[in-house]
């Protein structure tokens, strides 16, 4: 479906999903820190222990701006706003 090879790393997964996304004809489409930081672990899932309710990510908030796959995902969903 993202038409990567199966070698591709979660990274570059993760910035094709987005920009397909990116091209969807949905009123909104919205990214999550997670995604864009490529943690594994999930917040808020049913039967979860409390704690999971607010996982801190692996970045500091000052530096998420500089996050490589942070930076692609808001460049693609950047490109949707001014096509839309």
């Amino acid at each position: 479906m993202t038409e990567l090879h199966e070698d591709a790393s979660i990274d570059e997964d993760i910035k094709r999903t987005y920009e397909l996304l990116a091209l969807s004809p949905a009123a909104i489409v919205a990214a999550t820190l997670e995604d864009a930081l490529a943690v594994e672990e999930r917040p808020n899932m049913p039967g979860a222990p409390e704690r999971s309710w607010s996982l801190a990510v692996p970045v500091k908030l000052e530096d998420i701006q500089y996050h490589p796959v942070a930076k692609a995902i808001a460049q693609q969903l950047r490109h949707r706003s001014q096509i839309s």
